[in-house]
């Protein structure tokens, strides 16, 4: 084992390392290290756990490293590299791939295919180009899944796998150029969202108490997996909790249709974001379901509709954006909802209540209709008839009058009566 992470370390990786035969853990990170990683590294058949993210690496990712039958972490995150070789056929051991923020280019290499232990892969914040990896869903291990911020593109219409992504609990797609609808089989073998991950992971646990043993309590694996997720607005790096952390997100890519119902399924999530989009219709009532839920980010779509009351039971939402919408109606009130601000709604013209300056216009539907008791109704018929005698008594009244001067008076007269009566909008001529 060999740990020399977080100094100040320069230049490149000395060319005799290859000669480490007994190797099994190397970790290098966050130093200031150069140039191409050494083909000699491949040449370290123990080798099991290889960290060297925050450096400045650059070149291409060496086939030979790729190629390791013992490998199981790699982690090259946050450097320079360019190119991602096709080369994992023999990676049979690997289980997490980690190379987000550098400028790796081309595919997905499908050599990845034979790594049936794959739990995680993150790939983010690169130039990848390619069409969405439903070939992935073969891998029955995945648990992490992040393929933000690269020009991934087209629908997601292969995702119809019954069985696939079975343990799925992280998924991030944002920032890419995907289109079409997200039809309820888009979600239907995502058995971890839906019903928890800790009846599913049990594996992934276990693992996690053998390497804190084999590498002594100092070294635990979700210290060293470190992937790079948007959370509650932000993005950030997540180090810890990674088998119980469950999150979605889809924002800014261009789906579009009704946000499906099915949504209210993956009962795990504590955070979605389906931003940035060009959904429409209205919010599902279902997403009242995810009592977990923590972030809720809608916002910048084309929904319409009034928020549904049911919201209101995410007792544990800390953050909403519903912001820039087509939103219509009263703001429900209750529980977390009395706690966010006008940042939450604006860009809907017509929500009224609180928190927005705006005031509902108060007409109550659901009041029930007046009742009264037998004495009030008789008194109220009594008092109706009084007010019906009156009217035509006064109209009486005044028929006799008009009557009495048309009789008795020559045009000149009614001439100006309805002249008087027609400049005060009485009548209309």
């Amino acid at each position: 084992m060999l740990q020399l992470s977080n100094n100040r370390l320069t230049g490149p990786l000395p060319s005799g390392i290859g000669n480490m035969s007994r190797l099994i853990y190397l970790h290098l990170s966050n130093n200031q290290l150069t140039g191409n990683l050494p083909v000699e590294l491949g040449k370290l058949p123990n080798l099991r756990m290889l960290y060297l993210s925050a450096n400045v690496f650059y070149g291409s990712i060496p086939n030979s490293l790729c190629n390791i039958t013992s490998l199981e972490m790699l982690d090259l995150h946050e450097n320079h590299f360019h190119a991602l070789l096709h080369a994992f056929q023999n990676a049979i051991n690997l289980v997490s791939l980690i190379v987000h923020g550098n400028q790796l280019h081309g595919q997905i290499p499908r050599s990845l295919a034979h790594c049936k232990k794959l739990k995680i892969l993150d790939l983010g914040n690169n130039m990848m180009y390619d069409k969405f990896p439903c070939w992935l869903e073969s891998l029955p291990a995945v648990r992490i899944l992040l393929l933000r911020s690269n020009k991934f593109y087209g629908p997601l219409k292969c995702l119809k796998t019954e069985h696939g992504f079975q343990k799925l609990h992280m998924l991030d797609l944002s920032s890419n150029d995907f289109t079409g609808y997200l039809p309820k089989e888009f979600f239907q073998g995502w058995e971890s969202m839906r019903n928890g991950i800790a009846s599913n992971d049990s594996n992934f646990k276990e693992e996690v108490v053998t390497l804190r043993f084999n590498f002594t309590t100092t070294l635990r694996y979700n210290n060293y997996v470190t992937v790079g997720v948007m959370n509650k607005g932000q993005y950030m790096l997540l180090n810890k909790s990674l088998d119980i952390f469950a999150f979605l997100d889809l924002s800014n890519n261009h789906f579009e249709g009704e946000i499906s119902e099915a949504f209210g399924e993956l009962k795990s999530l504590i955070a979605l974001n389906l931003s940035c989009n060009n959904f429409t219709g209205r919010i599902p009532l279902s997403i009242g379901n995810l009592l977990n839920l923590q972030a809720l980010d809608l916002s910048q779509n084309k929904l319409s509709g009034e928020i549904p009351n049911q919201l209101t039971s995410l007792t544990f939402l800390a953050v909403l954006n519903l912001s820039i919408n087509q939103l219509t109606g009263v703001i429900p009130r209750g529980n977390q909802f009395n706690t966010f601000s006008n940042d939450s709604y604006e860009g809907n013209p017509g929500l009224c209540g609180f928190p927005l300056s705006k005031q509902c216009k108060h007409v109550d539907v659901n009041l029930p209709p007046e009742t009264l008791d037998e004495d009030d109704a008789e008194s109220k018929i009594k008092l109706d008839k009084k007010f019906m005698l009156m009217g035509y008594g006064s109209g009486l009244v005044i028929g006799f009058s008009i009557g009495y001067v048309m009789l008795r008076s020559d045009n000149r007269i009614l001439a100006k009566i309805f002249k008087f009566l027609y400049y005060y909008r009485i009548v209309r001529l």
